[in-house]
């Protein structure tokens, strides 16, 4: 079987084992070929307002017997791995892949866990609509806001936005994603602002972060690329989440 992940405008560099052949591409595409048949392909792109097919394939995949093939580094982001789920019947589905800031095995008893950021679909080419794109997961989305109003209650969280605050000395502050960076003195687009915090003689007042309604976890920018103080909070609480699930699991 063979396939095609596009994400964004970048491309993603794949490793994939277990009779798989190696193929990086660095414009747009993740190729998957498994030797020796030619098969069809399969494409994805990642936009962010798509959908994905998924409550069946979802629901398959709660059986804790399932394997599944190991997650896929993304080498143009710091933290995304992307994680194959296959459904009962390769036949009655297309690929989707399951995104997510840890590498470690995803646990099939919470096939909606909160350490998933959402999924994106594949599409057999000549296929229209087949699979969707990318399908956020609100629990990531809760999870994400947890951790960052906790991070800025801690000195240091962030020296690029503790800085900011000290060189703004009063207002709003809004905390932008760095998938999208704005031009000096201008304000990000809807999409890419996080969230929002009051500053106070030159910091940041912790109580007082509102989550943006319009931020979305996915542009054609690419997938959540936090400022990395903040990152490190999240992934910090997603490492925390992994482990609870484990422990639930029992």
């Amino acid at each position: 079987m063979s396939f095609t992940l596009r994400i964004a405008r970048k491309t993603i560099p794949v490793s994939i084992a277990r009779n798989v052949t190696r193929s990086v591409r660095i414009s747009g595409s993740l190729q998957h070929s498994r030797s020796p048949a030619p098969v069809p392909q399969f494409r994805r792109h990642f936009a962010s307002s798509g959908r994905v097919m998924l409550p069946n394939l979802v629901q398959g995949l709660t059986n804790a017997e399932h394997v599944r093939p190991p997650a896929e580094r993304d080498t143009s982001h710091p933290h995304l791995f992307y994680h194959p789920l296959t459904a009962p019947s390769a036949a009655a589905f297309p690929p989707v892949f399951a995104l997510s800031f840890l590498e470690k095995p995803l646990n099939p008893e919470f096939p909606r866990s909160r350490t998933i950021l959402g999924w994106v679909g594949g599409e057999e080419e000549g296929m229209e609509d087949a699979g969707g794109g990318f399908q956020e997961n609100p629990g990531f989305r809760e999870l994400l806001h947890e951790a960052i109003a906790d991070a800025l209650t801690r000195p240091g969280f962030d020296e690029a936005i503790e800085a900011d605050a000290l060189q703004r000395g009063e207002g709003w502050l809004h905390i932008t994603d760095n998938r999208n960076v704005p031009a000096l003195n201008r304000i990000g687009d809807p999409d890419d602002i996080v969230g929002t915090v009051m500053v106070q003689d030159g910091k940041v007042i912790a109580s007082t972060y509102q989550p943006m309604p319009s931020y979305r976890l996915c542009t054609a920018d690419g997938p959540t690329r936090l400022p990395e103080g903040l990152a490190k909070k999240v992934l910090g609480y997603l490492e925390k989440e992994w482990e609870k699930e484990q422990k639930d699991s029992l």
